[in-house]
């Protein structure tokens, strides 16, 4: 026990991604949503991209639609109050009346979202970030080889996103994933997830380049007015 103590400590490593070092699985190939062939959409997200930037919770509202704003929450969907604008919702669901919130950081990430993906059930109604496609059963079998679920699985941002030896920015680079699933360890180690390859290698993705199969989305809807953000799905951001 003190021997394995010693070696984790050398290493660097914590006992999850010891753990998993020792087991492989299959690599999981992805397909990637694709943009839509909108330029309004592109530049809404660049203006929503610089309000995000400035952590101006003002110019985040007035992108926020005027009517019919959604939060659809683990506890259910809630729509707003008469009295209660959606932009209130949202900053809300993010925590933006905080500047510390994590939820800037969050807004910022679905603004750099370029391919949102159709909301079932809402007509006109896209959201990110959207679900890439991938072989469901492959995952199955690779959560039970690895002893995850799904909450443990994530994707690069790009296809060139590297898996780092260390979790610093300078460290070396040791794979690139490129369109593929990756299993994650742990989500902070100093800004960078934790991931273990399909050959058990353990490695490093800085967290802004790196999504959960699972998570939070932002969504949005073309009104006369031009793209509004128009709900949010997901149990949203503390400070």
């Amino acid at each position: 026990m003190i021997i394995g103590a010693v070696l984790l400590t050398l290493t660097g490593l914590t006992p999850q991604a010891a753990a998993a070092a020792r087991a492989r699985y299959t690599a999981i190939p992805i397909v990637r949503p694709v943009p839509p062939p909108d330029a309004d959409f592109a530049t809404f997200q660049q203006t929503l991209a610089e309000a995000a930037a400035r952590k101006d919770a003002a110019a985040v509202s007035a992108l926020v639609t005027a009517q019919g704003f959604f939060w659809e929450r683990e506890v259910g969907t809630l729509p707003p109050a008469a009295d209660t604008p959606g932009s209130s919702l949202l900053q809300e669901a993010l925590a933006l009346n905080d500047q510390a919130s994590h939820g800037w950081a969050a807004l910022a990430r679905f603004a750099a979202d370029p391919a949102p993906a159709p909301a079932p059930g809402r007509a006109g109604v896209v959201c990110t970030p959207a679900y890439p496609v991938f072989n469901e059963p492959a995952l199955r079998a690779a959560m039970i080889a690895t002893g995850s679920d799904v909450y443990d699985w994530a994707y690069p941002a790009t296809d060139t996103v590297p898996v780092l030896s260390r979790p610093h920015a300078d460290a070396k680079p040791v794979a690139t994933p490129g369109a593929a699933l990756v299993h994650v360890l742990a989500w902070d180690r100093h800004g960078f997830a934790e991931v273990a390859l399909p050959d058990g290698r353990i490695g490093y993705i800085a967290t802004a380049q790196v999504t959960a199969l699972i998570s939070d989305q932002l969504c949005y809807i073309k009104t006369d007015a031009g793209w509004r953000i128009g709900g949010y799905i997901g149990g949203g951001e503390t400070p």
